[in-house]
């Protein structure tokens, strides 16, 4: 009896932080059929978090130095690069699945030098966050580009024309959380103190981008028609900003007299009890490609207010499936936030609607199946 031959994929993930993209490639490790995939992970050595739960999804990974450091990262990156190239031979990599956008710079380079097929997958719309010619560079490599979402697909087509090579592919999602019962009892315990209160919660990390201060100016507005609400912070600060972010929101909300309505829990893993027992999950970021604190929200039947930007737009029907504001308008988030605090009906119906919309849209036809087939395209195998 012959037995099939398995493809053997080499992801890279150069960040040290552990949030969407990591929890991503996670996800999907942990649902690809090992009897016809043979993976392997290449994580920064200072990923602990990362390492840790690999090791729980047993699979095979190596560690480097990706050199993270400011103004050192590119200027070094060669060293990394033939770090790659050795390991990747080694391995006798077929497919190089580039997690990140500054590992997916250096699969573009190891194609001058390989002949394994290297694919990217594309997290960030190219257009509000260019990386200018470095872009265009892993474009023109790439054997294939997962696209997260039909707007970062877009960004491709609006700067490079027709792209046949960008396919949109969702990441995937588990058709079912196991929630622990003791750990939400302890959540519930310690940060949901006040059964009257409508909880508000941001997930992430606390980072510039995400534009965590429009919540602020939304907050103050809020007060002035209904003060019984907390917002929650979920999340830690940013490997790459330290804590400079954090200071300065902590610093709004003091000098506008608003501590007692916000709280910073830090990192919480893992967050899916802690989502579970919001009221509310608040999206600022303008142009977030398909984020995963949307619709894993929306799929614990949790409702969502999110800009209306990205690909939040696939993800929400305005009033219907969650709520939608214009970015930065913060007497727009406000009136959101005031229309769900108030209308527990529009809170049922939401969750209702956007749990169905968020199970069939990845279903793993859409997600899992599509990649593995695009797997074999690529190697002309199954």
């Amino acid at each position: 009896m012959t037995i099939p031959k398995k493809i053997k994929v080499v992801y890279l993930d150069h960040s040290n932080d552990f949030s969407g993209g990591q929890k991503s490639l996670l996800t999907l490790l942990s649902l690809i059929d090992r009897n016809k995939i043979d993976p392997f992970v290449v994580i920064d050595s200072l990923a602990l978090k990362t390492e840790k739960e690999l090791q729980k999804l047993n699979v095979s990974y190596a560690k480097i130095n990706y050199i993270n450091t400011k103004y050192l990262e590119y200027i070094l990156v060669p060293i990394v690069i033939l770090k790659l190239f050795l390991l990747t031979k080694k391995l006798k990599c077929e497919i190089l699945h580039c997690n990140t956008f500054k590992s997916g710079f250096m699969g573009a380079a190891l194609t001058f030098f390989t002949s394994y097929q290297f694919i990217f997958r594309a997290r960030l719309g190219i257009i509000l966050l260019s990386h200018g010619l470095l872009d265009w560079i892993i474009f023109k490599r790439a054997h294939l580009i997962l696209a997260n979402s039909k707007y970062v697909k877009d960004t491709f087509v609006e700067r490079f024309g027709s792209c046949e090579n960008v396919k949109v592919v969702y990441n995937p999602l588990p058709q079912k959380f196991t929630l622990n019962t003791s750990n939400q009892f302890a959540l519930r315990k310690k940060y949901f103190g006040n059964s009257e209160h409508f909880y508000f919660g941001l997930i992430g990390r606390i980072e510039s981008f995400k534009k965590l201060h429009d919540v602020v100016e939304a907050a103050e507005i809020l007060i002035q028609k209904n003060n019984n609400f907390k917002i929650l912070f979920i999340g830690a600060n940013s490997a790459a900003e330290g804590d400079t972010y954090y200071q300065e929101i902590q610093s709004q909300i003091k000098s506008k007299g608003l501590t007692q309505f916000f709280e910073f829990t830090g990192f919480i893993s893992p967050v899916h009890e802690m989502t579970s027992l919001l009221n509310c999950v608040v999206l600022c970021t303008e142009g977030e490609a398909l984020s995963r604190g949307v619709y894993e929200s929306q799929a614990l039947g949790i409702p969502v207010i999110a800009t209306k930007s990205g690909g939040n737009t696939e993800l929400i029907i305005d009033e219907e499936t969650g709520l939608l504001y214009e970015t930065s308008n913060f007497k727009s988030l406000a009136n959101k936030m005031e229309i769900l605090l108030s209308d527990r009906e529009l809170q049922k119906s939401i969750s209702i609607k956007a749990k169905e919309k968020i199970f069939e849209l990845f279903s793993s036809e859409n997600t899992i199946v599509k990649e593995m087939n695009e797997y074999h395209r690529l190697t002309k195998i199954g």
